[in-house]
């Protein structure tokens, strides 16, 4: 990740129909100029419009065949260790949770700003979406601790203090997708001048973390040590987790919780060794309940039972021996 940092802008542009925002392999390497014309062209302005009013299954469809691109630079792939170019200079902002008439009102506010590329008002009408060049260089490394957590100084550069809550978070991590679509009163400019922004260096917070020592199963089976491995690899996988991916990877525990019916005995041990291990990743229970992921680990595990092909595999084995 030692890329060297850059104030020419340029982006990954992805595109794939069906698998929407789950495409890591870029369609092809992009400039500014290139960018505002796919945001006027006949294909976005059709599609946005059908999203407009769409729901359900339709909607999902149809915000699945949106390009996007990644704003911080340009990937091989769509992984943080890919990175080839990084703006280093560039703000993505998506700010959500408005009134259409708030919305429009913060479009027309961001683009009287100095330093504002672009931009828009949301397909759904209820967001903004926004590109700034700023006067300070945001650090490649820490990209996204240094940007949450200089949300008040963000907020209060462009205007918007009294909603810094809506800007949204995830948009800062490094190979975030941003959605294009279109906006009929959509602002572009290629401006020169950059938007006055100082931002404080992030420091870690050194906390003292109880060590956590993964639970030792005892297996009498087959089947019970199939999923005990299964749940120790996925503990494992949450003490590494990056702090910009905890909360998403926490869907992970819904595969073991549709493999418990093959062992029912073994779901309240599971659940709980599963549990502990996400409360650990965010340092104790109260930082885990106040960032809403036991809630997300109690509904990720509530999930319909599926099929495991190699556990199914250990049982046709274990009735042929039978037989």
């Amino acid at each position: 990740m030692n890329k060297p940092q850059s104030r020419e802008l340029r982006f990954s542009l992805f595109h794939n129909e069906t698998q929407g925002h789950f495409n890591v392999s870029p369609l092809k390497e992009i400039g500014l100029s290139e960018l505002f014309a796919i945001y006027q062209s006949y294909y976005l302005k059709e599609k946005s419009i059908q999203l407009k009013d769409a729901v359900g299954v339709e909607k999902d469809d149809l915000k699945k065949r949106l390009p996007f691109i990644t704003p911080a630079g340009t990937f091989t792939q769509r992984k943080s260790e890919l990175i080839q170019h990084y703006n280093s200079n560039l703000l993505c902002l998506d700010i959500d949770g408005l009134t259409e008439t708030d919305a429009q009102s913060l479009r027309n506010h961001l683009s009287k700003l100095d330093g504002c590329l672009f931009t828009a008002v949301s397909p759904r009408g209820k967001g903004v979406k926004a590109l700034f060049k700023t006067s300070c260089e945001i650090p490649l490394k820490e990209r996204y601790n240094t940007l949450k957590t200089n949300i008040p100084n963000i907020a209060k550069a462009l205007g918007i203090s009294r909603i810094s809550d809506k800007i949204d978070k995830a948009q800062f991590v490094l190979p975030q997708p941003f959605f294009l679509a279109y906006d009929p009163n959509a602002f572009y400019s290629n401006t020169e001048t950059e938007l006055e922004l100082e931002l404080e260096t992030y420091e870690p917070k050194v906390i003292e973390y109880t060590p956590f020592t993964p639970r030792v199963f005892s297996s009498s089976t087959r089947i019970e040590k199939y999923l005990h491995n299964a749940c120790a690899e996925l503990v494992k996988s949450f003490a590494l987790c990056g702090e910009g991916n905890r909360h998403s990877n926490i869907i992970k525990v819904k595969s073991i919780s549709s493999w418990t019916h093959y062992a029912p005995h073994l779901e309240s041990e599971l659940k709980q060794s599963l549990l502990n291990a996400v409360v650990y990743m965010y340092g104790d229970e109260q930082n885990a309940h106040r960032n809403g992921a036991i809630r997300t680990f109690n509904q990720c595990w509530e999930t319909l039972p599926q099929h495991n092909r190699t556990i199914e595999g250990i049982i046709n084995e274990l009735q042929t021996l039978e037989q």
